[in-house]
């Protein structure tokens, strides 16, 4: 299962850098496909394949816990929190991202000149 997860991992982080580069989205290091992309299928992957005694254990409780759909019977109870959890998360990340580069874009403190932008940030900050 561990090396399933990892080649899904793998698949999700190469599909998601090729969709940036195609969408002309500037991430050079590719931050966006290996942390969300990888959050993603972490939090997907526990859904699809945690182990009910696993998840027993670490909310220390058997009774009411579900595992993955592959694991439980086919019970969809984790995997549907997991996405909940995810919607959650993205939204949250949403609103306090947002209200944080607005009070940057406010103080001006978001972007550099336009005369810097032009001779480069190596030059006129790093010498």
């Amino acid at each position: 299962v561990a090396y399933g997860v990892g080649s899904g991992a793998a698949g999700v982080y190469l599909a998601l850098s090729w969709l940036l580069e195609q969408l002309m989205i500037d991430d050079p290091i590719d931050v966006v496909a290996v942390h969300l992309g990888g959050g993603v299928w972490g939090m997907i992957a526990c859904g699809l394949f945690a182990s009910t005694s696993k998840v027993a254990q670490g909310y220390n409780d058997s009774h009411h816990i579900h595992g993955g759909v592959a694991y439980s019977g086919h019970s969809w109870v984790l995997l549907k929190w997991q996405v909940v959890s995810l919607l959650v998360l993205g939204l949250w990340s949403f609103v306090t991202s947002s209200v944080a580069f607005l009070c940057l874009k406010k103080m001006r403190c978001l972007r550099i000149s336009s005369t810097d932008e032009l001779e480069g940030m190596d030059v006129t900050f790093h010498g």
